[in-house]
Protein backbone atom coordinates (compact mmCIF):
# COMPACT_ATOMS: atom_id res chain seq x y z
CA UNK A 1 0.00 0.00 0.00
CA UNK A 2 1.16 3.61 -1.00
CA UNK A 3 -0.14 4.61 1.96
CA UNK A 4 -0.42 2.78 5.05
CA UNK A 5 -3.18 3.14 7.20
CA UNK A 6 -2.44 3.75 10.23
CA UNK A 7 -4.82 4.08 12.56
CA UNK A 8 -8.98 3.93 12.46
CA UNK A 9 -10.81 5.54 15.07
CA UNK A 10 -13.44 3.53 15.75
CA UNK A 11 -15.31 5.06 18.44
CA UNK A 12 -17.71 5.69 16.11
CA UNK A 13 -19.05 2.75 13.74
CA UNK A 14 -22.34 2.85 16.09
CA UNK A 15 -21.99 -0.20 16.31
CA UNK A 16 -19.27 -1.34 19.04
CA UNK A 17 -17.36 -2.80 16.14
CA UNK A 18 -13.49 -2.73 17.07
CA UNK A 19 -11.25 -0.10 17.52
CA UNK A 20 -8.41 -0.71 14.28
CA UNK A 21 -4.98 -0.35 13.81
CA UNK A 22 -3.40 -0.89 11.05
CA UNK A 23 0.40 -0.26 10.28
CA UNK A 24 1.26 -2.06 6.78
CA UNK A 25 -0.36 -5.45 7.04
CA UNK A 26 -0.62 -5.57 10.91
CA UNK A 27 -4.08 -5.38 11.98
CA UNK A 28 -5.04 -5.37 15.60
CA UNK A 29 -8.16 -5.24 16.75
CA UNK A 30 -9.49 -4.28 20.43
CA UNK A 31 -13.01 -3.65 21.71
CA UNK A 32 -14.18 -0.15 22.01
CA UNK A 33 -17.38 0.95 24.09
CA UNK A 34 -17.82 4.51 22.91
CA UNK A 35 -20.12 5.22 20.10
CA UNK A 36 -19.28 8.72 18.44
CA UNK A 37 -20.90 9.24 15.08
CA UNK A 38 -17.32 10.69 13.37
CA UNK A 39 -15.25 7.94 12.11
CA UNK A 40 -12.02 8.69 10.10
CA UNK A 41 -9.18 7.18 8.96
CA UNK A 42 -5.32 8.52 9.42
CA UNK A 43 -3.07 7.56 6.65
CA UNK A 44 0.73 7.80 7.29
CA UNK A 45 1.25 11.48 6.13
CA UNK A 46 -1.51 12.40 8.92
CA UNK A 47 -4.19 13.02 6.38
CA UNK A 48 -7.85 12.33 8.04
CA UNK A 49 -10.59 10.76 5.97
CA UNK A 50 -14.20 10.47 7.23
CA UNK A 51 -15.24 6.69 6.39
CA UNK A 52 -18.46 6.85 4.51
CA UNK A 53 -21.59 5.49 6.47
CA UNK A 54 -21.98 2.94 3.13
CA UNK A 55 -18.37 1.91 4.40
CA UNK A 56 -18.99 1.80 8.02
CA UNK A 57 -22.21 -0.78 6.99
CA UNK A 58 -19.82 -2.96 4.55
CA UNK A 59 -17.39 -3.69 7.89
CA UNK A 60 -20.80 -4.10 10.00
CA UNK A 61 -21.65 -6.81 6.93
CA UNK A 62 -18.08 -8.29 7.33
CA UNK A 63 -18.05 -8.45 10.80
CA UNK A 64 -21.33 -10.24 10.74
CA UNK A 65 -19.80 -12.85 9.46
CA UNK A 66 -18.05 -14.43 12.56
CA UNK A 67 -21.43 -14.97 13.71
CA UNK A 68 -22.27 -17.47 11.02
CA UNK A 69 -21.99 -21.39 12.50
CA UNK A 70 -20.79 -24.37 10.65
CA UNK A 71 -22.54 -25.76 7.83
CA UNK A 72 -23.92 -22.32 7.33
CA UNK A 73 -24.93 -22.75 4.29
CA UNK A 74 -26.30 -26.63 4.50
CA UNK A 75 -23.70 -27.72 2.50
CA UNK A 76 -20.63 -28.22 4.83
CA UNK A 77 -19.29 -24.04 5.01
CA UNK A 78 -17.73 -22.85 7.75
CA UNK A 79 -17.37 -19.51 7.97
CA UNK A 80 -15.13 -16.75 6.96
CA UNK A 81 -11.62 -17.11 8.32
CA UNK A 82 -10.10 -14.20 10.57
CA UNK A 83 -7.58 -13.27 7.40
CA UNK A 84 -10.33 -12.91 4.66
CA UNK A 85 -12.35 -11.17 6.95
CA UNK A 86 -9.57 -8.57 7.93
CA UNK A 87 -7.89 -8.38 4.59
CA UNK A 88 -11.67 -7.40 3.41
CA UNK A 89 -12.18 -4.80 6.12
CA UNK A 90 -8.48 -3.60 4.94
CA UNK A 91 -10.08 -3.48 1.46
CA UNK A 92 -12.69 -1.58 2.32
CA UNK A 93 -11.10 0.87 4.09
CA UNK A 94 -8.85 1.17 1.28
CA UNK A 95 -12.55 2.00 -1.22
CA UNK A 96 -13.66 4.64 1.42
CA UNK A 97 -10.57 6.90 0.26
CA UNK A 98 -11.03 6.37 -3.73
CA UNK A 99 -15.00 7.10 -2.41
CA UNK A 100 -16.23 3.65 -3.94
CA UNK A 101 -18.46 1.21 -2.37
CA UNK A 102 -19.13 -1.81 -2.30
CA UNK A 103 -22.62 -3.62 -3.89
CA UNK A 104 -22.94 -6.81 -3.08
CA UNK A 105 -20.64 -8.59 0.20
CA UNK A 106 -21.07 -12.24 0.79
CA UNK A 107 -19.24 -15.29 2.59
CA UNK A 108 -18.21 -18.21 0.46
CA UNK A 109 -18.06 -21.62 0.98
CA UNK A 110 -14.72 -22.09 1.37
CA UNK A 111 -14.09 -19.63 4.20
CA UNK A 112 -13.32 -16.75 2.41
CA UNK A 113 -15.58 -13.80 1.39
CA UNK A 114 -16.22 -11.49 -1.74
CA UNK A 115 -16.46 -8.12 -2.44
CA UNK A 116 -18.33 -6.86 -5.21
CA UNK A 117 -18.37 -3.31 -6.87
CA UNK A 118 -20.49 -2.69 -9.74
CA UNK A 119 -20.97 0.42 -12.11
CA UNK A 120 -23.36 0.07 -15.25
CA UNK A 121 -22.20 -3.30 -17.13
CA UNK A 122 -19.22 -3.73 -15.65
CA UNK A 123 -18.49 -5.35 -12.33
CA UNK A 124 -15.52 -6.40 -10.19
CA UNK A 125 -15.63 -9.03 -7.92
CA UNK A 126 -12.74 -8.82 -5.16
CA UNK A 127 -11.90 -12.66 -3.48
CA UNK A 128 -10.46 -12.62 0.08
CA UNK A 129 -9.10 -16.41 1.13
CA UNK A 130 -7.98 -17.79 4.26
CA UNK A 131 -4.34 -18.06 3.28
CA UNK A 132 -4.16 -14.32 2.77
CA UNK A 133 -4.44 -14.48 -0.75
CA UNK A 134 -6.99 -12.22 -2.60
CA UNK A 135 -7.96 -12.58 -6.26
CA UNK A 136 -9.63 -9.73 -8.77
CA UNK A 137 -12.15 -10.82 -11.48
CA UNK A 138 -13.72 -8.56 -13.96
CA UNK A 139 -16.60 -8.38 -15.97
CA UNK A 140 -18.61 -7.16 -18.17
CA UNK A 141 -22.17 -7.87 -19.34
CA UNK A 142 -21.23 -10.87 -16.94
CA UNK A 143 -18.59 -11.90 -19.78
CA UNK A 144 -15.19 -12.22 -17.44
CA UNK A 145 -12.80 -10.36 -19.10
CA UNK A 146 -9.40 -10.38 -16.17
CA UNK A 147 -9.02 -12.36 -13.35
CA UNK A 148 -5.75 -12.13 -11.27
CA UNK A 149 -4.01 -11.80 -7.99
CA UNK A 150 -4.63 -8.94 -5.94
CA UNK A 151 -1.78 -6.82 -5.95
CA UNK A 152 -1.70 -2.91 -5.05
CA UNK A 153 -1.04 -2.82 -8.80
CA UNK A 154 -4.12 -5.03 -9.59
CA UNK A 155 -6.36 -3.31 -6.70
CA UNK A 156 -5.58 0.07 -8.74
CA UNK A 157 -5.71 -0.94 -12.47
CA UNK A 158 -9.09 -2.93 -11.89
CA UNK A 159 -10.34 -0.34 -10.22
CA UNK A 160 -9.63 2.67 -12.77
CA UNK A 161 -10.74 0.02 -14.97
CA UNK A 162 -14.43 -0.13 -13.17
CA UNK A 163 -14.73 3.45 -13.18
CA UNK A 164 -14.07 3.72 -17.36
CA UNK A 165 -13.36 0.27 -18.87
CA UNK A 166 -12.99 1.81 -22.41
CA UNK A 167 -9.62 3.57 -21.12
CA UNK A 168 -10.67 6.88 -21.56
CA UNK A 169 -10.60 8.63 -18.01
CA UNK A 170 -7.94 11.48 -16.95
CA UNK A 171 -9.10 12.24 -13.25
CA UNK A 172 -11.06 8.77 -12.20
CA UNK A 173 -10.07 9.25 -8.59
Amino acid sequence: MNDSVKQINEANFNIGLATAVITSSLFAIAQSRSRSRNSTITIADNKTFPIPEKIKIAITTVESFKGLPANWNGYGANPPSENSIRNSIEFLLRLSKKQRSPSLIIPTPDEGIVVELQEENVRLEFLFLPDNSAEVSGYVNNDMRFDHPLTETTEYCSLKWLVCPDGNCDNWE
